[in-house]
């Protein structure tokens, strides 16, 4: 019903959709106050990563108050900039530490260890082939979405410059302009542009203007601005203010045909600037997420059993992400098996069968128990697991139900749980036994007894005392 598009008013979309003239004649109260409300502030928020640095207490600049446990600034982040406050974005990414994690693995299994500045090439054609052209980012760092792999499939992205322009036109705005991008890259001798000067800081984007530096740089070359008047150009540009933004190209308008450039010219960039007042990004962000995003597809690419058991244990508590690589891994044909009491780790891990392992803790029950189990690895029996790990019922069941015990030759004889718990605890009662023995009773006769007991439990042979062995019974 509604045109999607950047900024669309209510007056607009009266005017242009004779679907919702007919819904504004049914309810022209109700959108006649809407038309009143846009624009208000709905709410307050606290910005996700934004921290003030400032000499003095912040007090003194400016009113504090507390949102949920935080303390604040009670300016939003443009007052804040007013009243002389630095404002600092920190934003945390679970990425390094899985291109850490992925290190240590690759050096634990294979004994290298990868440098990623010096053994990453950014001009490595095999993972923009084989990853980014084709879409394959579902682990990637900032290309994950179904909407970026469809993008790096249009753009056939093929280089770096590619991946800095996806990473910063896949934003609400400037989205529309990734098919304006991928014709131009097809067909890059079909564009013209009105001066040399746009040309050579256009044309890697293919006439489009997507970064901030873009706007700054032509405002240096074709209107001579100095740094002030750049600035001020980039905050009209980035922050959508109207009137700073007016007040700056009308500037840029003089000075550039003072300096005798054609009105043509001229107008092209400020149409190009007006389109993206808002929306250009920042390219040295941009550009240092497709670094980091380079980095990932390079692990996924030639370490993909490594990288994506990495990604794996970081999104194990995201049912839906786990999902996704799961189906990442079924693409390069790499099998997931369940946590096993010998082979899994405390963290996700790939076995001497390339085999993509989960961990003990994935099971639920198991939870702290886990280290324990993993400390004394490997099992031969249940025995040796009841007497040197010593996990609680609840966990052995647990392990049992999922299916992680099947690596104990005495675990699978019996079919049914119950079955199978009843002979756990028959263990649990011989290891206390042996733990609280009567002085009279030898280490080694106990131990004797225990094997007796063992083999008994496991319908060997009968069992060494009567059913009701503890106490008396067995001293005798």
């Amino acid at each position: 019903m509604l045109f999607r598009s950047p900024d669309i008013t209510i007056d607009t979309a009266i005017a242009e959709s004779q679907e919702f003239r007919q819904f504004y004649g049914m309810w022209k109260e109700e959108i006649d106050t809407a038309k009143k409300l846009v624009g208000t502030i709905s709410n307050f928020s606290v910005h996700a990563a934004g921290v003030i640095i400032c000499g003095d207490p912040v007090s003194q600049h400016a009113p504090l108050e507390n949102s949920k446990g935080n303390l604040c600034s009670g300016f939003d982040m443009f007052n804040v900039e007013r009243v002389g406050l630095v404002k600092y974005d920190y934003l945390g990414l679970n990425t390094l530490t899985q291109i850490a994690n992925t290190i240590k693995m690759i050096q634990n299994r294979t004994g290298r260890l990868v440098d990623i500045n010096k053994d990453i090439d950014f001009e490595d054609t095999k993972i923009y082939k084989n990853i980014f052209a084709k879409g394959k980012t579902a682990s990637v760092f900032q290309f994950a979405s179904k909407g970026m792999q469809d993008a790096l499939r249009k753009v056939n992205a093929s280089n770096m410059d590619d991946l800095i322009a996806v990473v910063a036109l896949y934003r609400p705005g400037p989205l529309e302009y990734i098919d304006t991008y991928a014709q131009g890259k097809k067909n890059p001798d079909a564009i013209h542009y009105e001066d040399p000067i746009i040309k050579k800081h256009l044309e890697v984007t293919y006439s489009i203007m997507v970064y901030q530096e873009q706007g700054m740089l032509l405002a240096r070359d074709m209107a001579g601005f100095d740094h002030n008047e750049v600035d001020k150009l980039r905050k009209a540009i980035s922050k959508k203010n109207d009137k700073l933004f007016a007040e700056v190209t009308d500037l840029f308008r003089k000075k550039s045909l003072e300096r005798g450039f054609s009105e043509k010219a001229v107008d092209s960039v400020l149409n190009l600037m007006s389109k993206f007042v808002g929306y250009a990004f920042n390219k040295s962000h941009a550009c240092s997420y497709a670094i980091l995003a380079f980095w990932t597809a390079w692990f996924r690419y030639y370490y993909p059993h490594e990288w994506l058991a990495t990604c794996i244990d970081l999104a194990k508590d995201d049912e839906d992400k786990v999902a996704i690589l799961r189906k990442d891994c079924d693409l390069e044909g790499i099998s997931i098996r369940e946590a096993d009491l010998n082979e899994s780790g405390l963290a996700t891990l790939v076995n001497s069968k390339n085999e993509i392992m989960l961990p003990l803790s994935s099971v639920k029950g198991v939870g702290s128990s886990a280290k324990d189990i993993v400390l004394n690895q490997p099992y031969e029996d249940c025995k040796d697991l009841c007497f040197r790990a010593r996990p609680n019922r609840k966990t052995v069941e647990s392990l049992a139900e999922n299916g992680a015990l099947v690596c104990l030759k005495d675990s699978n004889k019996f079919s049914y749980l119950e079955d199978f718990m009843i002979y756990w605890d028959e263990l649990v009662a011989l290891k206390e036994a042996i733990t609280y023995r009567p002085a009279s009773v030898s280490a080694e006769k106990m131990e004797k007894f225990a094997e007796l007991m063992v083999r008994s439990l496991e319908g060997k042979c009968d069992p060494p005392v009567p059913k009701n062995w503890r106490g008396s019974a067995l001293s005798e």
